[in-house]
């Protein structure tokens, strides 16, 4: 594969993952909006990214299996893209007096600094591909393998998952407020 195509698949993947990861938001947004069980959905799409996760650190190891690291891309793409929204809407309920914005701040916050911690160790953990006789790319900078990084982020991913299915239990503040006013509005109505 020339570098052109290696840098256009790349491409290829990272619309692949956005792509997924909206119809994925949008897709379980109207199951959570239908359903409110924000906690379970949580829990359940974050355990599907930490497996997606896994399937794309192993299958980016692999060699010419462009279709895999496709479909791996699209599925970590669309289980992760999609927790973010409920995630936000969590944190809400999680927080009800406090205002929306203030939840809504500490989530980009702390993603921010997460984010950070990330590249820095990820970059630390990427190594030289000059060595290695099949790397085919002449460039004028070194590749770099970024499989351990890939392992350390699935090995991350799921840890962090682990960890949230087994600690966060809440109740929905939020909702359990406004649950008794909708009943009433809904009782003084005239029935036609």
């Amino acid at each position: 594969m020339t570098c052109f195509l290696c840098q256009f698949f790349a491409g290829v993947c990272g619309a692949l993952f956005v792509i997924f990861g909206i119809f994925g938001a949008f897709f379980l947004g109207l199951f959570v909006d239908r359903t409110k069980m924000f906690v379970e959905a949580t829990k359940i799409t974050f355990c599907l990214t930490a497996l997606a996760s896994i399937g794309f650190a192993l299958v980016s190891q692999m060699r010419n299996q462009a279709v895999a690291l496709a479909v791996a891309c699209s599925l970590f793409g669309m289980f992760g893209f999609s927790i973010y929204p409920v995630c936000m809407e969590l944190s809400v309920e999680c927080v009800y007096p406090v205002g929306e914005a203030t939840s809504a701040g500490l989530i980009f916050i702390s993603g921010q600094i997460q984010g950070i911690i990330y590249i820095i160790l990820f970059q630390s953990l990427a190594w030289p591909l000059s060595d290695v006789p099949f790397s085919t790319c002449q460039t004028d900078d070194a590749a770099l393998d970024w499989s351990i990084s890939a392992l350390v982020m699935a090995g991350i991913c799921s840890l962090g998952a682990c960890c949230f299915v087994l600690f966060f239990h809440t109740d929905y503040k939020r909702l359990n407020v406004e649950e008794p006013e909708n009943n009433v509005n809904n009782c003084e109505q005239p029935v036609q």
